[in-house]
């Protein structure tokens, strides 16, 4: 099993694989402007449910894909938030 990162300017996904390279779960990701249309950085998850949840209901019970799950998400956020500084913040 394996986690993948698809990385955008403002949005960017990381999904969960098994050994056969099939999508098991996948967390959606996006950028967005704050409510006066100001242009900022801020991440929103689409999806609730945690990685940990995802894993007890495949019965894996694995703290170090847990650990790299995470690792993979901070190191997409901080990727995207280069990109998002790159690109001026332009949507």
């Amino acid at each position: 099993m394996k986690a993948v990162a698809n990385i955008e300017p403002t949005r960017y996904s990381i999904s969960l694989l098994d050994d056969a390279g099939q999508k098991l779960y996948t967390w959606h990701t996006r950028l967005i402007q704050d409510c006066d249309g100001v242009e900022s950085y801020k991440i929103v998850r689409k999806e609730t449910r945690s990685y940990e949840d995802v894993l007890l209901d495949y019965g894996i019970d694995d703290e170090d894909l847990i650990l790299s799950l995470e690792a993979l998400e901070s190191s997409a956020n901080d990727a995207m938030e280069a990109l998002f500084l790159q690109t001026g913040g332009g949507y």
